[in-house]
């Protein structure tokens, strides 16, 4: 995300939005969402007034935003980053212009990464993050699941982000993919394939990783 935000993946001048809540204005972040059309924060920078307000402004045709909402779902599409983050198996399969996801895990994100100034689909180099749910050890919510009661310890517990994953490749070459350790270091090949334009990566729970490297 770092790297994502410091070379300008996605567009920061996207137009204001102020939504005023009105002259008794609710104080409930939950409820002060509500007066927000959905899908707003996808496409403008978004201001909440509390208080009345002029009625927002109709939003100025623009180029399509980079973020994307469906139900369950956020997804990054911009020719560096790809990303989908949310409930995963309820829409798997997942396809987005970069890549397609097939996995029988709950909850999670997947993100690639273009490692060079190359689109995705012709960069040399390329970082995939894949990850579960991951708590601490004891870690405690509240019984809405929206607040933090305990942090609790390590070590921390995962779930393994498993199924398929399709990029899509302009490339005729099958590069090589490793599994990365904690230290970023290469800790074995998987044995991935090139099929119908597609690198196609098998996410294995039993070499758990939360890291891939593809290089040419």
């Amino acid at each position: 995300m770092a790297m994502m935000f410091h070379r300008g993946d996605l567009d920061t001048g996207a137009p204001l939005y102020v939504q005023p809540t009105g002259s008794d204005p609710i104080l409930d972040p939950s409820d002060v969402e509500d007066h927000l059309r959905p899908g707003v924060e996808c496409q403008h920078r978004v201001r909440v007034l509390l208080g009345p307000g002029p009625a927002p402004a109709a939003p100025a045709a623009t180029t399509p935003s980079p973020l994307e909402r469906r139900p369950g779902l956020f997804l990054i599409h911009s020719p560096r980053t790809a990303a989908v983050t949310g409930f995963l198996q309820k829409a798997s399969p997942i396809t987005t212009p970069a890549f397609s996801l097939e996995t029988p895990t709950e909850f999670g994100s997947v993100i690639v990464s273009s490692l060079t100034n190359d689109p995705i689909s012709t960069a040399q180099h390329l970082l995939v993050t894949a990850v579960g749910r991951a708590e601490n050890s004891g870690m405690v919510y509240g019984p809405n699941r929206d607040r933090l009661v305990s942090l609790g310890q390590s070590p921390v517990i995962m779930d393994p982000l498993t199924g398929t994953l399709s990029i899509l490749r302009t490339d005729t070459h099958l590069p090589h993919v490793y599994r990365l350790d904690n230290a970023g270091l290469q800790a074995g090949e998987v044995g991935a394939k090139l099929e119908g334009g597609f690198l196609k990566i098998p996410l294995d729970g039993d070499r758990l990783t939360l890291w891939y490297e593809i290089v040419e």
